[in-house]
């Protein structure tokens, strides 16, 4: 379904690719997490698999299109929810969905009753008739939620998506973005929070300085690290690598 094959990207005046020869695929149905430390390249990935970037090498795929050759037919297929969201804060919650449902192509009527039900589900829906500029982080988090689901996209990604969010809506959200991916479409979950990636993803990436050091079930690489948890597998993973690099570091 997707497939990340090679991908590296270098931004402008840096020394050093933000993301380098990455490789990985995610499968239909499945929730793959993207690990990694702060600055490791998680947010560089997403956005060049969502059309934001251009890859400086590789390529990414969706369903057989190529992110580079064929972005607008990538772009009907995946829904892409950012780490900090940009909203239209002059317009009411429900006059941005309604904008989204109209750009994305949804039957209009079809699309306000699915947002309603979301809506009403992680706890948004009494406030949509409210501004933008009225709302709170956690409330934007879940008003770009909606949105990014809102075409039913076969590939979802999602960049650090529960930030901000108290722990009811929290548990509502991981269990609809569950639900979903057992309908077989595909998950993509950027994060930094390893419990969150132990209970959702059925496979993990880690990456460091823009390259994989591991990948896998979460039982392989906790089995490999041999260790008990995926945080310990985690830490292990990136204090090797640290020193290797000759990094001090007490991991």
């Amino acid at each position: 379904m997707l497939a990340v094959k090679g991908l590296t990207k270098w931004y402008e005046g840096s020394s050093k690719a933000a993301v380098d020869k990455l490789f990985f695929q995610a499968k239909k149905g499945e929730i793959v997490g993207v690990l990694g430390t702060n600055g490791a390249g998680k947010t560089t990935t997403l956005s060049v698999i969502a059309g934001l970037l251009p890859p400086t090498q590789g390529d990414v795929t969706v369903s057989g299109y190529s992110v580079s050759r064929d972005p607008l037919l990538v772009k009907k297929r995946i829904g892409y929810m950012p780490e900090n969201p940009h909203l239209y804060e002059r317009l009411t919650g429900w006059e941005f969905l309604r904008l989204i449902i109209d750009l994305r192509g949804v039957d209009r009527e079809k699309g306000e009753k699915f947002m309603s039900e979301l809506g009403t589900y992680i706890e948004l829906y009494d406030r949509l008739d409210d501004f933008v500029s009225t709302y709170s982080k956690g409330m934007i988090q879940k008003l770009a939620f909606m949105a990014a689901v809102g075409h039913r996209p076969k590939v979802l990604l999602l960049d650090e998506p529960f930030s901000g969010i108290d722990p009811v809506a929290s548990r509502k959200m991981r269990e609809w973005v569950r639900g979903y991916s057992k309908k077989g479409h595909t998950v993509l979950l950027s994060t930094h929070i390893i419990d969150l990636a132990q209970r959702m993803c059925d496979r993990v990436v880690i990456i460091h300085e823009g390259k994989k050091v591991e990948h896998g079930t979460i039982p392989e690489i906790v089995g490999r690290a041999e260790v008990e948890h995926l945080e310990d597998a985690f830490i292990h993973v990136i204090g090797r690598k640290r020193s290797e690099n000759g990094v001090p570091t007490t991991c």
